[in-house]
């Protein structure tokens, strides 16, 4: 009861807070990131307790340390960010551990189509200026034939 209500008043904004019976959190923005988006993973502590000692973890491999910094960012995710994230902390005297959020990072779709519909503009354009040019050309022959 109480976990539930501290977790939905903790955030002004959209976080997506997922374990809501432990003593830490993992928290992101959302669970699917484009290439090159940035992700922020924050570690966050029941009743905003003080946390130290914060490592996050890839795939239950070590990831980055630090003694009080409770964030962990990736300036531009790529397809090797792709995983399952959690964080451990030391509360007090206790290790705590968060539950795995997993974090999928996509191929950015939108700059695929962009490349694509440019190489077919410029093929398309290509295409009609050589038609062009070939109709002009043959109807000159043709006119200068009848002289």
């Amino acid at each position: 009861g109480h976990m539930l209500l501290w977790t939905a008043l903790l955030f002004l904004g959209p976080v997506v807070s997922l374990c809501l019976s432990d003593w830490l959190l993992l928290q992101t923005p959302q669970l699917v990131f484009q290439e090159g988006e940035p992700i922020v993973l924050r570690c966050h502590s029941w009743k905003n307790r003080p946390l130290y000692k914060v490592t996050f973890f890839q795939n239950g491999k070590s990831k980055i340390f630090f003694r009080k910094n409770t964030n962990f960012s990736i300036p531009q995710a790529n397809h090797s960010h792709s995983g399952d994230y959690h964080c451990t902390a030391m509360m007090g005297q206790q290790l705590k551990t968060s539950q795995p959020v997993a974090i999928t990072v996509q191929a950015s779709g939108s700059s695929v189509v962009i490349i694509v519909v440019a190489v077919v503009s410029g093929i398309a354009v290509v295409a009609i200026v050589a038609a062009v040019v070939t109709l002009f050309c043959l109807r000159r022959k043709r006119i200068s034939g009848l002289w």
